[in-house]
């Protein structure tokens, strides 16, 4: 562990303790921080280490995660390329890109660094349940739908950004001849923004006295710090 976000995960379920919604560094009202989800899935170790979970299990259970999200990962390729009518060369496609997709990730989830590990695994499983939702309209996907968007948004601020632009993007398709599918996910990622934005605007707005420095300390400000910082993206 290093005394970062690690740190507190340590002093959670490291030690036996659940993991709050309500405390640092996942709600710090002064500074502007709000991800309460963030790290609630590490809870689960509790079940079985109700003393305390050390960073061996804890490690484990990333690793676990990261076969989830690879399996998401191929079962989200073969829906993309060939919908559900899957034939040989997608199955090689999916192989391919899922294995490249898995090298490229696997650091995120070795360590507990930030919540980029949860945040990946959670946007590949929205996606599928997009993709059901939109094509089946079966109330149930849209139940996992809302369910799964609503976690992946609270658990860090800048994801609120794929249940508005899926708001968007249905209100502008409901003109067109599959409008009946774009109608209700309109509604479910409208909940989910107003809901964040609600939340936000009660719990965090009125208690600001500082912000969060996303340059850490170096003398500038967000988006020249965005420019100077070498881009990665992990998924090329």
């Amino acid at each position: 562990y290093e005394l970062s976000d690690d740190t507190f995960v340590q002093l959670g379920v490291g030690v036996g303790n659940l993991q709050p919604i309500n405390e640092k560094p996942v709600f710090s009202p002064s500074e502007g921080r709000f991800f309460p989800l963030a790290y609630q899935h590490f809870n689960i170790l509790l079940l079985c280490y109700s003393e305390g979970a050390n960073a061996t299990v804890v490690y484990l259970f990333q690793a676990l995660l990261w076969c989830v999200f690879l399996i998401g990962i191929y079962k989200l390729i073969l829906l993309s390329v060939s919908g559900r009518g899957a034939s040989s060369w997608s199955y090689v496609v999916a192989v391919v890109i899922t294995l490249a997709i898995a090298q490229r990730t696997l650091s995120y989830f070795s360590v507990l660094w930030t919540t980029i590990s949860i945040d990946y695994l959670l946007l590949v499983l929205f996606s599928i349940a997009y993709y059901y939702a939109l094509h089946d309209g079966k109330w149930w996907h849209h139940v996992i739908l809302f369910i799964v968007g609503a976690y992946f948004t609270f658990c860090i601020e800048t994801n609120i950004v794929v249940p508005l632009m899926v708001c968007a993007c249905s209100i502008l398709n409901l003109n067109k001849s599959h409008r009946t599918a774009h109608k209700p996910l309109y509604i479910e990622m409208a909940i989910i923004v107003l809901l964040y934005i609600l939340l936000y605007v009660i719990l965090i707005f009125p208690h600001l006295s500082s912000h969060y420095d996303p340059a850490h300390g170096e003398n500038t400000t967000f988006i020249p710090d965005s420019f100077n910082r070498r881009v990665y993206i992990p998924f090329v």
